[in-house]
């Protein structure tokens, strides 16, 4: 953990800087000093191999704080690959740095839709160009994977937007080859009480079935995820959000397989997932 706190009001969160000012008082981010950051990740390493997860974008408190804890991880030696987040595309000399001080690394964004308009809708503010000159970047300075994840159920966004982020997942993997691994996920059970789409429900455009604690304990009895759902958008009714997830899972699939980011059995098992439960939930 490197803060308590965020800069960013994704409509979608409720971690974002709106609820944690609204429901937790917090005027501003308690940031880790970066020397207890590096001494985490050095004591983590002593005694597992296993990757190491840095939650929040380093570079939130300005480039200083992030060069202050990569330079902290280049004065020992560790084999533990670290897995780092961009809440937004960083300069190509981030990523040289991040090479020079982590001997292995990945990378991760969140950029929700292929839309530019559904993802400023979402409270994200970049656009392709400048995500795709980052994933370059990472990608030329030794990151071996850069995952990218796509979600169903924003603002703005249509069963057609779902598909057309999925030929996008397309584009992005014939230009990347297999070190882009993108993903897609509704946006499920819940969404988070204290978000801005939670307690602004009908300016962003939502609808929300769940106001109580009861009422959410009664939406974990449903018989299947769909009606678990504790909202639907203007744009999509819960069945569409449903079915547009099962049909986007079973596209992204076969496109992993396509690009060699998945074996032919991990295919066929996810495959026969899929349907079995898309028709598990028709009945």
């Amino acid at each position: 953990m490197t803060c308590r706190g965020c800069t960013q009001n994704c409509v979608i969160c409720g971690g974002s800087k709106y609820a944690l000012k609204k429901f937790c008082g917090r005027e501003e981010i308690a940031y880790r000093s970066p020397e207890r950051i590096v001494d985490d990740i050095k004591q983590i390493c002593r005694y597992t191999r296993a990757p190491i997860f840095v939650v929040g974008d380093l570079r939130q408190p300005g480039d200083d704080y992030a060069a202050a804890i990569l330079n902290g991880l280049s004065t020992f030696t560790f084999d533990n690959r670290v897995v780092l987040e961009l809440f937004e595309p960083a300069p190509h000399d981030y990523f040289k740095l991040v090479s020079e001080s982590i001997p292995n690394f990945n990378f991760e964004i969140s950029p929700e839709s292929h839309d530019e308009k559904v993802r400023k809708a979402s409270g994200k503010f970049y656009s392709n160009q400048d995500m795709e000159a980052s994933i370059s970047a990472a990608l030329k300075y030794g990151c071996e994977k850069f995952d990218i994840f796509f979600m169903i159920g924003v603002p703005l966004q249509t069963c057609q937007s779902v598909m057309e982020t999925i030929d996008y997942c397309a584009y992005l993997m014939q230009k990347y080859n297999t070190r882009l691994n993108p993903f897609i996920s509704p946006l499920a059970p819940f969404i988070d009480p204290g978000s801005i789409a939670y307690e602004e429900s009908e300016k962003v455009g939502y609808r929300i079935f769940c106001r109580t604690l009861e009422e959410h304990r009664q939406a974990l009895l449903a018989p299947s995820w769909k009606h678990t759902l504790s909202y639907e958008t203007r744009w999509m009714t819960r069945d569409e959000i449903a079915a547009s997830t099962y049909e986007a899972a079973l596209r992204l699939n076969r496109l992993k397989r396509k690009y060699g980011l998945v074996s032919e059995a991990i295919y066929q098992d996810v495959e026969r997932r899929i349907k079995r439960r898309w028709r598990l939930l028709r009945r």
